[in-house]
């Protein structure tokens, strides 16, 4: 297998993306991965979903990525804007941060590029405990960071770096959910969670809703909490639901009153970006 089909397996890449080419200095440590797409290559409108939509220009980008065996990778792409009919001209996104893929958190010491990472994994073929176990052992600050991971079948998986002290954490991983936490009144704060999760009825966003107010209610955080947030992807490149509630005095009890108010027009806003012909 040559160099840049490994690394596009590894990065879960489809057409039109491609890796182009991989160069190595082993003097200076550093992996540089080129990702390109095919000439002609075309793109859905990211706003509305038009497909085919043809490329308007593009910019080059750099990309930090995890370190590949202790050395530093970058990746290199052209990020094409698109001209849709309907939208005009739409930056698109790149498609190692994509829905449909399954979902990932990263928290206590965060680092943002895990998630990614995890992300990508999936993508390329691994289950959640694969992917879990190839972004702990390509990290070199793993036991300060908590994961966890789910993909589109099989069960979750999930991370707690020795660092993570046990006593105001969480770790449950059941068949279709896992909990993570920290700083935690105690364990019982999570097991609240997953209780929540799993008595409350509807579709997934509103259970997920429900199982952060079990967790407020048996005790929550050692701190005021002050943000919450619900991220429900589909199966389309947009996120089904994303709301958001920072620096507020009880953001949990804010962001079920942003879902109360959200959840008669998810079907709607998803028909605005498909068929906006079909509503009045």
């Amino acid at each position: 297998m040559r160099d840049t089909d490994l690394m596009q397996l590894a990065l879960g890449l489809i057409p039109p993306w491609m890796v182009k080419a991989c160069a190595f200095d082993a003097d200076k440590r550093r992996l540089d991965i080129e990702i390109d797409f095919a000439r002609g290559g075309r793109f859905p409108c990211p706003q509305c979903g038009t497909a085919d939509c043809p490329v308007h220009d593009t910019a080059m980008q750099e990309w930090r990525h995890l370190d590949f065996f202790q050395h530093q990778a970058f990746l290199h792409a052209r990020t094409p804007r698109v001209v849709c009919p309907d939208c005009g001209v739409k930056q698109i996104a790149v498609p190692w941060a994509r829905a449909g893929v399954g979902a990932a958190v990263t928290q206590h010491r965060t680092d943002p590029r895990l998630g990614p990472r995890l992300l990508e994994l999936l993508a390329s073929g691994c289950d959640a405990a694969g992917a879990l176990a190839g972004t702990v052992a390509s990290t070199s600050h793993a036991r300060w960071r908590q994961l966890a991971v789910t993909g589109r079948a099989g069960p979750p998986s999930a991370w707690s770096g020795a660092l993570v002290e046990p006593g105001g954490a969480a770790e449950i991983v059941n068949d279709d959910h896992a909990v993570v936490g920290n700083v935690l009144v105690g364990p019982a704060v999570g097991d609240a969670v997953s209780a929540g999760f799993c008595r409350s009825p509807g579709e997934l966003a509103e259970r997920l809703v429900a199982a952060l107010e079990a967790g407020a209610a048996a005790g929550g955080e050692r701190y005021p909490l002050r943000s919450a947030a619900l991220l429900v992807v589909a199966d389309q490149p947009f996120p089904l639901v994303d709301l958001r509630v920072d620096a507020h005095a009880d953001p949990v009890a804010e962001l079920r009153r942003l879902w109360g108010l959200y959840r008669p027009q998810v079907n709607d806003f998803v028909c605005r970006a498909l068929d906006p012909e079909v509503l009045p």
